[in-house]
């Protein structure tokens, strides 16, 4: 895929996302987090990574909120040296504003990406082979394969995301799944 094209994508899909109503957005981003409580491998996992939404995505703070309410471990990622680290969630009021003005843990101690079970993916765009279009920075692209091999992988994203224009390049890294809140692209294990 041509770099033009990544951005052309990348800019259409930010303005989607600008354009999606709130209150869509919240009781889309609700359903999302109910639907991935169904999951074996959600109620399996003992340590699942999230993310702290920006920018209009998939608000994940009921999955954060879920997840502590099941007493799991949950951690957030961190950028250091320009690179993801998993670092754990302590609370809200443990957060502070981090590189692109996003929240991350007060406490920045480096958790192997080998404890997580799970992981929640952001992502401007996804299609149906489960891989994600990112904002450019290649942060996850590089993060991921750090994982273990059963590590569930998990791309958010709202259903007007997904789309059948991307192309697959060297470095994308497979998800086991993509969650919207209409459609699971995937296999499912209840």
């Amino acid at each position: 895929m041509s770099s033009h094209f990544k951005e052309t994508l990348r800019k259409q899909m930010l303005a989607k996302r600008e354009l999606f109503p709130q209150h869509d957005a919240v009781a889309s981003s609700e359903l999302i987090c109910k639907r991935l409580g169904i999951f074996l491998d959600y109620r399996n996992a003992k340590t699942v990574m999230c993310y702290i939404p920006t920018n209009n995505e998939v608000d994940t703070i009921p999955i954060i909120d879920m997840c502590v309410e099941d007493g799991k471990r949950v951690l957030l990622p961190v950028l250091k040296n320009s690179e993801i680290i998993a670092c754990e969630f302590r609370g809200f009021d443990n957060l502070k504003s981090g590189a692109f003005k996003i929240l991350e843990p007060c406490d920045q101690e480096e958790i192997s990406p080998k404890e997580i079970d799970l992981i929640c993916v952001p992502g401007l765009a996804f299609n149906q082979g489960k891989y994600r279009l990112g904002y450019g920075g290649g942060y996850y692209d590089n993060f991921l394969p750090k994982l273990r091999e059963n590590c569930f992988k998990v791309g958010l994203g709202f259903d007007f995301q997904v789309t059948n224009l991307m192309q697959i390049e060297p470095h994308d890294v497979k998800l086991d799944m993509v969650l919207t809140e209409v459609q699971f692209i995937g296999e499912r294990h209840y």
